[in-house]
């Protein structure tokens, strides 16, 4: 079993590995940053590392120099950080006691909530598509909701597994 140190400096090997071409089969370590508490997930986009850290939200890294990756900013959330996905200006996250979290990152160095979106606990799971995030929950279900308006979601439907 990985101590959580040793899992987060994984997650940001493989997004600094991931931009570099042939290390699918030589995976080397090229540049690393530690995040406060236990990384759970990253999305790339351009030369911008998001990183969910588990207890601290939301890390924004600069890795156009994937020798010295930088944190640009960051965002936390009230509760436990469990999945994210970037779109645009916005990163969609989930925590796990308060909801779907809508972050606008335009600025990376000072990202800001849009809103934070309640639901009853146990949101583990984020995918945006279009206008439409589904957040999974473990209580509850599928949630669909409508972000087209990120300032004012909507849930269109849910389906309870």
């Amino acid at each position: 079993m990985l101590k959580p140190s040793a899992i987060r400096r994984l997650a940001c090997f493989a997004a600094i590995a991931a931009l570099l071409p042939g290390t699918a089969t030589a995976m080397i370590t090229v540049g690393a940053l530690d995040t406060p508490t236990d990384a759970l997930d990253v999305e790339l986009v351009g030369n911008r590392a998001y990183v969910l850290d588990f207890y601290d939200g939301l890390r924004i890294i600069d890795i156009s120099n994937p020798a010295l990756p930088v944190e640009l900013g960051a965002f936390d959330t009230p509760g436990r950080a469990l999945d994210l996905e970037v779109v645009g200006n916005r990163a969609y996250m989930v925590d796990q006691w308060y909801g779907l979290r809508i972050i606008d990152v335009s600025n990376p160095a000072l990202p800001v909530e849009l809103v934070a979106f309640g639901m009853p606990p146990d949101a583990v799971g984020v995918d945006v598509v279009s206008d439409r995030a589904y957040v999974a929950n473990s209580q509850l279900g599928l949630r669909i909701i409508d972000v087209s308006n990120p300032a004012l979601p909507v849930e269109l439907g849910a389906f309870d597994t």
